[in-house]
């Protein structure tokens, strides 16, 4: 079968496609993905195709390729069409994202829903056809060698530094600090001695050795801390001031963690990837219920 996959002009949302691009190519499906040109060399590091539509757009492009399905983010609500032109079943796939900015774009008379967000934390009202575990996906990286070892103090991820005051109101905590953010970034006044800076950090392998992830609200980030379990502190409720205390209540309350264990178990319980592949496959070559 062929799949024509749409992705809108984010490298997040592209992210949030390629898990299940992954499982419809690893099933035997050929794959191509249609994404503006900003993005054409971000595809390609994924080891997907880009699809290039020529004049006829995207969904003459569709029908002439013989598209079996056309899957599409919800911000890239005019793959419809493409779906419609093609005589493909049309998938839309929303996530965290979406949930936490619901914008006005509908699901596009999609003839399935799939949806990467654990049930608590849903706020669109309607249930979507399929639920699929979120995949976290950093695109190209390196692990560097010092996170294949264990830490010797529990860790926290810092995502970016959105105002200078927020290094120096860690110094002195019980952690070691992860924080990646550009090194022009950095307050004059220095990094504390338990904090790494880096300019940059794959966030899907140093998650699990984390205990808490402190961030200014990305979805991406979010949905990759509850993927992984992490109890989360938004930076952007929190007065530099009252920064220390509310990491290490937060760390240390049973019951916050328990809370970022309850998010995690309801992602697992999801199905991967690989199973919602299947069963869409399913429904386009032998007319089954998804």
């Amino acid at each position: 079968m062929r799949v024509l996959l749409s992705t809108p002009d984010s490298l997040a949302r592209l992210h949030h496609l390629t898990p299940l691009a992954w499982a419809l190519r690893t099933a035997g499906h050929e794959v191509l993905v249609a994404a503006p040109p900003s993005l054409t060399a971000a595809v390609q590091l994924t080891g997907l195709v880009v699809a290039e539509p020529g004049p006829d757009g995207l969904a003459g492009f569709a029908a002439a390729w013989g598209a079996g399905m056309v899957v599409w983010d919800r911000q890239a609500p005019t793959a419809a069409d493409a779906a419609r032109s093609a005589g493909a079943l049309g998938v839309c796939l929303r996530g965290l994202a979406d949930h936490r900015t619901p914008s006005a774009f509908d699901d596009c008379g999609a003839d399935l829903v799939v949806d990467t967000t654990p049930p608590p934390l849903r706020s669109l009202a309607a249930e979507p056809d399929l639920a699929m575990r979120h995949i976290p996906y950093d695109g190209l990286t390196e692990i560097p060698s010092w996170l294949r070892r264990k830490p010797r103090r529990e860790r926290v991820y810092l995502h970016g530094l959105p105002r200078p005051g927020v290094l120096p109101a860690l110094a002195g905590l019980p952690f070691e600090i992860i924080c990646a953010t550009p090194l022009d970034r950095l307050p004059a006044s220095g990094v504390p001695d338990n904090v790494r800076v880096l300019d940059a950090v794959p966030f899907a392998a140093l998650a699990p050795t984390c205990a808490a992830v402190l961030h200014s609200g990305q979805s991406e980030v979010v949905a990759a801390a509850v993927v992984a379990g992490l109890v989360e502190i938004d930076l952007t409720t929190l007065a530099d001031d009252a920064l220390a205390e509310r990491v290490v209540a937060a760390v240390r309350d049973p019951g916050v963690r328990d809370a970022a264990a309850g998010l995690r178990d309801a992602a697992w319980a999801m199905p991967a990837p690989g199973t919602v592949a299947a069963r869409l496959a399913r429904r386009v070559t032998e007319g089954v219920p998804a």
